[in-house]
Protein backbone atom coordinates (compact mmCIF):
# COMPACT_ATOMS: atom_id res chain seq x y z
CA UNK A 1 0.00 0.00 0.00
CA UNK A 2 1.18 3.59 -0.86
CA UNK A 3 2.44 5.98 1.84
CA UNK A 4 0.01 8.56 2.69
CA UNK A 5 0.90 12.28 2.57
CA UNK A 6 -1.35 15.07 3.93
CA UNK A 7 -0.39 18.80 1.97
CA UNK A 8 -1.38 22.18 3.44
CA UNK A 9 -2.11 25.03 1.90
CA UNK A 10 -2.36 28.35 3.44
CA UNK A 11 -5.01 29.68 0.85
CA UNK A 12 -7.71 28.22 -1.54
CA UNK A 13 -8.53 31.60 -3.83
CA UNK A 14 -12.23 31.02 -5.23
CA UNK A 15 -11.82 32.56 -8.45
CA UNK A 16 -7.85 31.42 -9.67
CA UNK A 17 -4.44 30.13 -8.33
CA UNK A 18 -1.92 32.06 -7.16
CA UNK A 19 1.95 31.60 -7.53
CA UNK A 20 2.26 29.23 -4.29
CA UNK A 21 -0.88 27.51 -5.23
CA UNK A 22 0.70 26.71 -8.49
CA UNK A 23 3.68 25.54 -7.01
CA UNK A 24 1.85 23.10 -4.57
CA UNK A 25 -0.33 21.39 -7.04
CA UNK A 26 2.63 21.25 -9.20
CA UNK A 27 4.64 19.52 -6.18
CA UNK A 28 1.37 17.31 -5.52
CA UNK A 29 1.35 15.97 -8.81
CA UNK A 30 4.90 14.42 -9.06
CA UNK A 31 4.43 12.97 -5.74
CA UNK A 32 1.64 11.13 -6.81
CA UNK A 33 3.36 8.31 -8.40
CA UNK A 34 4.92 7.55 -5.13
CA UNK A 35 2.41 8.87 -2.05
CA UNK A 36 -1.27 8.58 -1.93
CA UNK A 37 -1.47 12.99 -1.34
CA UNK A 38 -4.32 14.40 0.79
CA UNK A 39 -4.74 17.89 0.10
CA UNK A 40 -5.78 20.42 2.90
CA UNK A 41 -7.50 23.76 2.16
CA UNK A 42 -8.88 26.43 4.49
CA UNK A 43 -11.76 26.75 1.82
CA UNK A 44 -12.84 25.53 -1.51
CA UNK A 45 -12.01 27.40 -4.21
CA UNK A 46 -9.86 27.11 -7.56
CA UNK A 47 -6.95 24.98 -5.95
CA UNK A 48 -9.47 22.40 -4.30
CA UNK A 49 -11.27 22.18 -7.94
CA UNK A 50 -7.85 21.42 -10.27
CA UNK A 51 -6.67 19.02 -7.59
CA UNK A 52 -10.10 17.25 -7.34
CA UNK A 53 -9.94 16.70 -10.81
CA UNK A 54 -6.54 15.25 -10.56
CA UNK A 55 -8.41 12.39 -8.24
CA UNK A 56 -6.88 14.60 -5.27
CA UNK A 57 -8.37 13.57 -1.95
CA UNK A 58 -10.09 17.32 -0.76
CA UNK A 59 -10.34 18.16 3.30
CA UNK A 60 -11.39 21.30 4.40
CA UNK A 61 -10.16 22.74 7.57
CA UNK A 62 -9.57 26.56 8.01
CA UNK A 63 -5.90 27.26 10.04
CA UNK A 64 -5.10 30.67 11.10
CA UNK A 65 -1.73 32.07 9.94
CA UNK A 66 0.99 33.19 11.77
CA UNK A 67 2.25 36.09 9.51
CA UNK A 68 4.81 38.08 11.86
CA UNK A 69 7.04 34.71 10.99
CA UNK A 70 7.52 36.28 7.87
CA UNK A 71 8.44 39.71 8.89
CA UNK A 72 9.57 38.61 12.00
CA UNK A 73 9.38 40.98 15.48
CA UNK A 74 10.67 39.63 19.06
CA UNK A 75 7.26 38.43 19.94
CA UNK A 76 6.69 35.87 16.87
CA UNK A 77 7.67 32.69 19.44
CA UNK A 78 4.59 34.08 22.09
CA UNK A 79 2.35 34.43 18.99
CA UNK A 80 2.29 31.20 17.75
CA UNK A 81 1.76 29.87 21.25
CA UNK A 82 -1.18 32.30 21.19
CA UNK A 83 -2.26 30.44 18.08
CA UNK A 84 -2.12 26.99 19.37
CA UNK A 85 -4.62 27.98 22.16
CA UNK A 86 -7.03 28.38 18.89
CA UNK A 87 -9.49 25.69 18.08
CA UNK A 88 -7.94 25.09 15.04
CA UNK A 89 -5.07 23.41 17.23
CA UNK A 90 -7.51 20.83 18.08
CA UNK A 91 -8.82 19.98 15.29
CA UNK A 92 -5.32 19.74 13.59
CA UNK A 93 -4.96 17.30 16.30
CA UNK A 94 -7.82 15.85 15.75
CA UNK A 95 -7.34 15.13 12.32
CA UNK A 96 -3.83 13.96 12.25
CA UNK A 97 -4.88 11.42 14.31
CA UNK A 98 -7.84 10.67 12.20
CA UNK A 99 -5.97 10.10 8.77
CA UNK A 100 -2.62 9.17 10.36
CA UNK A 101 -0.42 10.40 7.54
CA UNK A 102 3.11 8.98 7.02
CA UNK A 103 4.35 12.45 6.24
CA UNK A 104 3.15 16.09 6.20
CA UNK A 105 4.10 18.92 3.89
CA UNK A 106 3.28 23.19 5.17
CA UNK A 107 3.09 25.35 2.73
CA UNK A 108 4.29 28.64 2.83
CA UNK A 109 6.16 30.17 5.85
CA UNK A 110 3.08 31.69 7.50
CA UNK A 111 1.36 28.03 7.66
CA UNK A 112 2.97 27.13 10.57
CA UNK A 113 0.31 24.98 13.34
CA UNK A 114 0.35 22.37 10.45
CA UNK A 115 3.98 21.88 11.17
CA UNK A 116 4.20 22.44 14.96
CA UNK A 117 1.28 19.88 15.19
CA UNK A 118 2.59 16.63 12.54
CA UNK A 119 5.60 17.05 14.73
CA UNK A 120 4.26 16.75 17.80
CA UNK A 121 2.50 13.35 16.70
CA UNK A 122 6.30 12.49 15.49
CA UNK A 123 4.94 12.92 11.88
CA UNK A 124 8.17 13.50 9.11
CA UNK A 125 7.44 17.02 8.63
CA UNK A 126 8.60 18.71 4.93
CA UNK A 127 8.38 22.48 5.27
CA UNK A 128 8.48 24.32 1.86
CA UNK A 129 9.22 28.24 1.55
CA UNK A 130 8.08 29.76 -0.90
CA UNK A 131 8.86 33.54 -0.09
CA UNK A 132 11.73 35.41 1.42
CA UNK A 133 11.64 36.54 4.69
CA UNK A 134 12.10 39.90 5.81
CA UNK A 135 15.50 40.36 7.11
CA UNK A 136 14.76 42.08 10.49
CA UNK A 137 17.10 42.10 13.82
CA UNK A 138 14.66 38.59 14.82
CA UNK A 139 15.03 36.81 11.92
CA UNK A 140 16.70 34.18 13.64
CA UNK A 141 13.50 33.30 15.87
CA UNK A 142 11.91 33.06 12.61
CA UNK A 143 14.41 30.68 11.23
CA UNK A 144 14.96 28.81 14.59
CA UNK A 145 11.00 27.85 15.13
CA UNK A 146 10.76 26.45 11.16
CA UNK A 147 14.17 24.26 12.15
CA UNK A 148 12.32 23.18 15.33
CA UNK A 149 9.46 21.77 13.35
CA UNK A 150 10.57 20.77 10.21
CA UNK A 151 12.78 17.33 9.54
CA UNK A 152 13.72 19.27 6.10
CA UNK A 153 13.33 22.43 4.75
CA UNK A 154 12.60 23.10 0.85
CA UNK A 155 13.60 26.37 -0.57
CA UNK A 156 12.16 27.35 -3.98
CA UNK A 157 14.92 29.71 -4.59
CA UNK A 158 18.57 30.55 -3.00
CA UNK A 159 17.32 33.39 -2.22
CA UNK A 160 14.01 31.74 0.43
CA UNK A 161 16.91 30.07 2.05
CA UNK A 162 19.56 32.80 2.75
CA UNK A 163 18.50 33.45 6.09
CA UNK A 164 18.54 29.55 7.48
CA UNK A 165 22.45 29.24 5.31
CA UNK A 166 23.27 32.28 7.27
CA UNK A 167 21.99 30.22 10.33
CA UNK A 168 24.16 26.73 9.08
CA UNK A 169 21.94 24.99 8.07
CA UNK A 170 22.86 23.69 4.99
CA UNK A 171 22.29 20.01 5.38
CA UNK A 172 18.80 20.57 6.26
CA UNK A 173 17.47 22.37 2.61
CA UNK A 174 16.79 21.25 -0.52
CA UNK A 175 16.49 23.89 -3.44
CA UNK A 176 13.50 22.66 -5.45
CA UNK A 177 13.00 25.52 -8.38
CA UNK A 178 9.56 25.59 -9.38
CA UNK A 179 9.01 23.66 -12.83
CA UNK A 180 6.32 22.99 -15.37
CA UNK A 181 4.31 20.43 -17.08
CA UNK A 182 4.82 21.47 -21.02
CA UNK A 183 1.64 19.40 -22.64
CA UNK A 184 -0.54 20.90 -20.25
CA UNK A 185 0.45 24.37 -21.96
CA UNK A 186 -0.59 23.39 -25.33
CA UNK A 187 2.44 25.02 -27.46
CA UNK A 188 1.01 23.59 -30.59
CA UNK A 189 -1.91 25.89 -29.76
CA UNK A 190 0.24 29.34 -29.10
CA UNK A 191 -0.19 30.67 -32.15
CA UNK A 192 -4.16 30.54 -32.52
CA UNK A 193 -3.81 32.02 -28.84
CA UNK A 194 -1.99 34.85 -30.27
CA UNK A 195 -4.66 35.48 -32.93
CA UNK A 196 -7.11 35.24 -30.49
CA UNK A 197 -6.00 37.31 -27.93
CA UNK A 198 -5.19 39.83 -30.03
CA UNK A 199 -8.34 40.04 -32.22
CA UNK A 200 -10.08 40.64 -29.00
CA UNK A 201 -7.69 43.49 -27.85
CA UNK A 202 -8.32 44.62 -31.60
CA UNK A 203 -4.91 44.88 -32.31
CA UNK A 204 -2.96 43.43 -36.05
CA UNK A 205 0.23 41.15 -34.95
CA UNK A 206 2.62 44.81 -36.41
CA UNK A 207 1.50 46.09 -32.48
CA UNK A 208 4.38 45.36 -30.03
CA UNK A 209 2.19 44.35 -27.01
CA UNK A 210 4.48 44.33 -23.75
CA UNK A 211 2.92 42.53 -20.77
CA UNK A 212 2.93 42.67 -17.27
CA UNK A 213 1.33 40.30 -15.24
CA UNK A 214 1.04 39.47 -11.24
CA UNK A 215 -1.49 37.77 -9.07
CA UNK A 216 -2.47 40.72 -7.00
CA UNK A 217 -1.73 44.11 -7.57
CA UNK A 218 -0.30 46.14 -5.08
CA UNK A 219 2.73 48.92 -4.56
CA UNK A 220 5.36 46.01 -4.16
CA UNK A 221 4.76 44.72 -7.55
CA UNK A 222 5.61 47.63 -9.41
CA UNK A 223 3.08 48.68 -11.25
CA UNK A 224 3.43 51.70 -10.80
CA UNK A 225 6.67 51.75 -11.95
CA UNK A 226 5.81 49.77 -15.06
CA UNK A 227 3.15 52.70 -16.17
CA UNK A 228 5.82 55.37 -15.87
CA UNK A 229 7.90 53.44 -18.23
CA UNK A 230 5.60 52.34 -20.35
CA UNK A 231 4.84 56.18 -20.65
CA UNK A 232 8.15 56.88 -21.92
CA UNK A 233 8.31 54.45 -24.19
CA UNK A 234 4.47 55.37 -25.72
CA UNK A 235 5.82 58.90 -26.56
CA UNK A 236 8.66 56.91 -28.42
CA UNK A 237 6.81 54.52 -30.44
CA UNK A 238 3.17 54.53 -31.86
CA UNK A 239 3.41 50.49 -32.80
CA UNK A 240 3.57 49.46 -29.24
CA UNK A 241 0.79 48.50 -26.73
CA UNK A 242 0.96 47.49 -23.05
CA UNK A 243 -1.24 45.00 -21.52
CA UNK A 244 -1.90 44.35 -17.52
CA UNK A 245 -3.31 41.43 -16.24
CA UNK A 246 -3.71 41.22 -12.26
CA UNK A 247 -6.63 41.80 -9.50
CA UNK A 248 -6.49 44.82 -7.43
CA UNK A 249 -5.89 44.78 -3.76
CA UNK A 250 -4.72 47.60 -2.89
CA UNK A 251 -7.74 49.63 -4.77
CA UNK A 252 -6.27 53.50 -3.42
CA UNK A 253 -2.44 52.69 -5.42
CA UNK A 254 -4.24 51.07 -8.17
CA UNK A 255 -6.95 54.13 -8.75
CA UNK A 256 -3.60 56.22 -8.76
CA UNK A 257 -2.05 54.06 -11.21
CA UNK A 258 -4.76 54.29 -13.52
CA UNK A 259 -4.77 58.08 -12.49
CA UNK A 260 -1.05 58.55 -13.98
CA UNK A 261 -2.50 57.14 -17.46
CA UNK A 262 -5.79 58.62 -17.62
CA UNK A 263 -4.22 62.09 -17.48
CA UNK A 264 -1.78 61.15 -20.59
CA UNK A 265 -2.65 61.27 -24.21
CA UNK A 266 -1.77 57.45 -24.31
CA UNK A 267 -4.67 56.19 -22.79
CA UNK A 268 -5.72 54.07 -25.87
CA UNK A 269 -2.76 52.08 -26.13
CA UNK A 270 -3.27 50.26 -22.35
CA UNK A 271 -5.28 47.16 -21.97
CA UNK A 272 -6.23 46.37 -18.33
CA UNK A 273 -7.43 42.93 -17.82
CA UNK A 274 -8.45 41.44 -14.07
CA UNK A 275 -8.26 37.22 -14.47
CA UNK A 276 -7.09 34.79 -17.51
CA UNK A 277 -8.10 31.22 -16.51
CA UNK A 278 -5.01 29.75 -18.29
CA UNK A 279 -1.51 31.51 -18.88
CA UNK A 280 -1.26 30.33 -22.52
CA UNK A 281 -3.89 32.45 -23.41
CA UNK A 282 -2.18 35.21 -22.94
CA UNK A 283 1.30 34.94 -23.11
CA UNK A 284 1.41 34.16 -26.54
CA UNK A 285 0.25 37.37 -27.53
CA UNK A 286 2.70 39.05 -25.64
CA UNK A 287 6.11 40.33 -27.02
CA UNK A 288 7.89 40.81 -24.28
CA UNK A 289 7.39 41.30 -20.51
CA UNK A 290 8.40 43.55 -17.98
CA UNK A 291 9.00 42.69 -14.13
CA UNK A 292 9.22 45.96 -11.89
CA UNK A 293 8.96 43.75 -8.88
CA UNK A 294 10.08 45.97 -5.64
CA UNK A 295 9.73 43.24 -2.99
CA UNK A 296 12.28 40.23 -2.75
CA UNK A 297 10.90 37.95 -4.53
CA UNK A 298 11.05 34.00 -3.61
CA UNK A 299 11.60 32.68 -7.19
CA UNK A 300 9.51 35.32 -9.99
CA UNK A 301 6.43 33.02 -11.71
CA UNK A 302 6.11 35.39 -14.30
CA UNK A 303 9.87 35.39 -15.09
CA UNK A 304 9.83 32.11 -15.76
CA UNK A 305 6.48 31.86 -17.80
CA UNK A 306 8.12 34.43 -19.84
CA UNK A 307 10.41 32.67 -20.53
CA UNK A 308 8.72 29.20 -20.98
CA UNK A 309 6.26 31.19 -23.82
CA UNK A 310 9.87 32.80 -25.11
CA UNK A 311 9.52 35.94 -24.98
CA UNK A 312 12.20 38.66 -23.89
CA UNK A 313 12.16 39.04 -20.22
CA UNK A 314 13.38 42.10 -18.35
CA UNK A 315 12.96 42.54 -14.67
CA UNK A 316 14.15 44.17 -11.59
CA UNK A 317 16.95 42.65 -9.93
CA UNK A 318 14.82 41.32 -6.58
CA UNK A 319 15.40 37.87 -5.14
CA UNK A 320 14.83 35.09 -6.59
CA UNK A 321 14.36 37.23 -10.40
CA UNK A 322 18.01 37.78 -9.86
CA UNK A 323 18.19 33.92 -10.14
CA UNK A 324 16.11 33.22 -13.15
CA UNK A 325 17.73 35.76 -15.12
CA UNK A 326 21.09 34.69 -14.48
CA UNK A 327 20.79 30.54 -14.80
CA UNK A 328 18.74 31.62 -18.40
CA UNK A 329 21.69 34.00 -19.02
CA UNK A 330 19.80 37.22 -18.76
CA UNK A 331 22.16 39.18 -16.92
CA UNK A 332 22.09 41.84 -19.33
CA UNK A 333 17.85 42.40 -18.91
CA UNK A 334 18.36 42.83 -15.38
CA UNK A 335 18.05 46.56 -14.26
CA UNK A 336 18.48 47.69 -10.22
CA UNK A 337 15.14 48.10 -8.45
CA UNK A 338 13.76 51.70 -8.97
CA UNK A 339 15.38 52.44 -12.17
CA UNK A 340 12.90 53.34 -14.37
CA UNK A 341 14.86 54.61 -17.46
CA UNK A 342 16.30 51.48 -17.26
CA UNK A 343 13.73 49.30 -18.01
CA UNK A 344 12.49 52.07 -20.70
CA UNK A 345 16.28 51.49 -22.14
CA UNK A 346 15.91 47.86 -22.34
CA UNK A 347 12.69 47.94 -24.18
CA UNK A 348 13.85 50.52 -26.22
CA UNK A 349 16.92 48.36 -27.81
CA UNK A 350 14.32 45.56 -28.04
CA UNK A 351 11.76 47.44 -30.28
CA UNK A 352 14.58 49.19 -31.80
CA UNK A 353 16.03 45.82 -33.01
CA UNK A 354 12.87 43.56 -33.60
CA UNK A 355 15.23 40.65 -35.04
CA UNK A 356 17.51 40.57 -31.79
CA UNK A 357 13.94 40.24 -29.74
CA UNK A 358 13.06 37.80 -31.74
CA UNK A 359 16.60 35.66 -30.87
CA UNK A 360 16.37 36.45 -27.48
CA UNK A 361 13.17 34.80 -26.79
CA UNK A 362 13.78 31.51 -29.19
CA UNK A 363 17.40 31.61 -26.52
CA UNK A 364 14.78 31.95 -23.44
CA UNK A 365 12.70 29.46 -24.27
CA UNK A 366 15.54 26.71 -24.57
CA UNK A 367 17.76 28.42 -22.06
CA UNK A 368 14.56 28.03 -19.19
CA UNK A 369 13.90 24.15 -20.38
CA UNK A 370 17.77 22.86 -19.77
CA UNK A 371 17.49 25.41 -16.23
CA UNK A 372 14.63 24.33 -14.89
CA UNK A 373 12.58 21.72 -17.05
CA UNK A 374 10.92 18.90 -15.65
CA UNK A 375 13.81 16.79 -16.08
CA UNK A 376 15.87 18.83 -13.49
CA UNK A 377 13.00 19.31 -11.24
CA UNK A 378 12.56 15.40 -10.80
CA UNK A 379 16.54 14.76 -10.13
CA UNK A 380 16.06 17.29 -7.32
CA UNK A 381 12.67 15.64 -6.46
CA UNK A 382 14.37 12.30 -6.29
CA UNK A 383 17.49 13.53 -4.06
CA UNK A 384 14.23 14.45 -1.68
CA UNK A 385 12.82 11.57 -1.46
CA UNK A 386 16.14 9.70 -0.74
CA UNK A 387 16.77 12.09 2.42
CA UNK A 388 16.83 9.64 5.64
CA UNK A 389 14.57 12.52 7.53
CA UNK A 390 12.12 12.14 5.42
CA UNK A 391 11.54 8.06 4.89
CA UNK A 392 8.63 5.93 5.80
CA UNK A 393 9.35 4.76 9.45
CA UNK A 394 7.52 3.24 11.39
CA UNK A 395 5.90 5.44 14.33
CA UNK A 396 4.91 5.18 18.40
CA UNK A 397 0.97 4.57 18.13
CA UNK A 398 -0.79 7.65 18.19
CA UNK A 399 -3.33 8.53 21.27
CA UNK A 400 -7.16 7.26 21.11
CA UNK A 401 -9.24 9.61 18.78
CA UNK A 402 -10.77 12.03 20.72
CA UNK A 403 -12.65 15.29 19.50
CA UNK A 404 -11.29 18.31 21.05
CA UNK A 405 -13.73 18.80 23.92
CA UNK A 406 -17.23 17.83 24.47
CA UNK A 407 -18.34 21.26 23.66
CA UNK A 408 -16.53 21.56 20.37
CA UNK A 409 -17.76 17.35 19.49
CA UNK A 410 -20.11 17.70 17.17
CA UNK A 411 -18.75 20.91 15.26
CA UNK A 412 -15.26 19.41 15.27
CA UNK A 413 -16.67 16.86 12.78
CA UNK A 414 -18.07 19.46 10.20
CA UNK A 415 -15.12 21.23 10.34
CA UNK A 416 -13.52 18.24 7.89
CA UNK A 417 -15.30 18.22 4.84
CA UNK A 418 -14.77 15.47 1.97
CA UNK A 419 -16.43 14.45 -0.86
CA UNK A 420 -17.89 11.10 0.14
CA UNK A 421 -20.36 9.19 -1.79
CA UNK A 422 -23.94 9.47 -0.81
CA UNK A 423 -25.98 6.45 0.49
CA UNK A 424 -29.57 5.98 -0.14
CA UNK A 425 -31.75 5.59 3.40
CA UNK A 426 -34.21 3.12 1.25
CA UNK A 427 -32.76 0.03 2.56
CA UNK A 428 -33.25 1.46 6.17
CA UNK A 429 -36.81 2.79 5.68
CA UNK A 430 -37.59 -0.94 4.78
CA UNK A 431 -36.01 -2.55 7.26
CA UNK A 432 -38.02 -0.37 9.77
CA UNK A 433 -41.16 -1.18 8.22
CA UNK A 434 -40.42 -5.08 8.18
CA UNK A 435 -39.29 -5.01 11.88
CA UNK A 436 -42.48 -3.07 12.42
CA UNK A 437 -44.76 -5.33 10.77
CA UNK A 438 -42.71 -8.55 12.61
CA UNK A 439 -43.92 -6.55 16.50
CA UNK A 440 -47.43 -6.45 15.05
CA UNK A 441 -47.41 -10.34 14.87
Amino acid sequence: MMPKMMLFSHICNPIYITGAEKLLLFFIQEWMPHYQCVLVVPNEGALSKQAKALGIEIIVLPCPLLYSIYQPNQHVRGELEVLKQNAAWGHLLYLLRLVQPDMVMTNTCVHVLPAVAAKSLGIPTVWQITETMVETEWVSLSVGIIDEYADHIIGISQATMRSFQAAGLQGKITILSPSWHMERLEPEQWSHYRTIKRMQLRMNDSTKLIGYISSYIYPNKGLYHFLKMALQISKRYSHVAFVILGKPKDEPYFQKCMSLVQKSNHFHQFHFIRFEHHIQAIYPAMDMVVIPSLTSEGFGMTALEGLIFGKPVIAYRSGGLSEIMQATANDEYLVEPGDIDGLAQRVSFLLDHPEQAEYVGQLNHQRVMAAFGIDQYRIGLQSLMSNPALQVRNRVAMEPIVAPNRKHAKKSKKRFIVKKRKRTTKGRKHRKRKKRRRSRV
